[in-house]
């Protein structure tokens, strides 16, 4: 908001106003942060995690994730119709960032992985839900990595 000490990417009525869908990262960072916090690159940066919850402000929008909030949560492990696939959610729309996914025998190395298949279910219109179909017996350890286009 614009009233000093309301609510980042908040209205002046208090209601909270997120970026567009498929905005992008800087529209998404804009409804996230204060205008004292953008200026602090420790705090708003892409590689900032001010909320120490282990994930950095680019997999927070990557992941549909709150900067504020610990609580953000990344990949997921989930079965349909018996099949394995790693889910994310992900921003509507979302262009300015690749998702690569990474498998390990050992946690030391790792290489890249191409899904077996990979389908979309759509939320509410500001997420969306991607599926990667994946085969465990190909590595005990995965990751989604991912990069700012």
């Amino acid at each position: 908001s614009s009233v000093s000490g309301g609510t980042p990417g908040a209205a002046d009525d208090g209601v909270v106003v997120g970026p567009e869908p498929g905005g992008g990262y800087d529209d998404w960072q804009s409804s996230q942060f204060t205008e004292d916090q953008l200026a602090d690159e420790s705090v708003s940066g892409p590689l900032a995690d001010a909320d120490n919850d282990g994930w950095v402000n680019l997999q927070e929008y990557a992941f549909f994730g709150n900067p504020s909030s610990p609580e953000s949560h990344g990949p997921d492990l989930v079965y349909i119709e018996s099949v394995p696939h790693l889910a994310i959610t992900r921003p509507a729309g979302i262009s300015d960032v690749t998702y690569i996914i990474e498998q390990s025998a050992d946690l030391a190395n790792w290489s890249v992985y191409q899904p077996l298949a990979q389908s979309a279910v759509l939320g509410d219109q500001d997420q969306e839900r991607i599926h990667f179909q994946i085969n465990l017996q190909d590595g005990p350890y995965w990751r989604i990595v991912t990069t700012k286009n």
